[in-house]
């Protein structure tokens, strides 16, 4: 099940610089708009956090599975 906080908005900066991929369990999956670096990003939908270590530590596994499905 996605699930995303109320209060979650993608930062306006990676809104214009990236294509929305899909969505995981946890993340938002962009892609950057330059064609130089084909980094994809993702974004766990939990309002307020900045950092890998603000996130509780079941979103913090959460989000390194996902990373490595992703990389995978």
């Amino acid at each position: 099940m996605i699930k995303t906080e109320p209060d979650f908005t993608l930062d306006s900066r990676l809104e214009a610089d990236t294509y929305v991929v899909g969505e995981l369990q946890l993340s938002r999956v962009l892609l950057m708009r330059d064609a130089r670096f084909p980094w994809a990003i993702l974004v766990p939908r939990r309002a307020e956090k900045r950092e890998i270590l603000d996130l509780d530590p079941r979103d913090r596994a959460m989000l390194y599975r996902e990373i490595e499905g992703v990389s995978e």
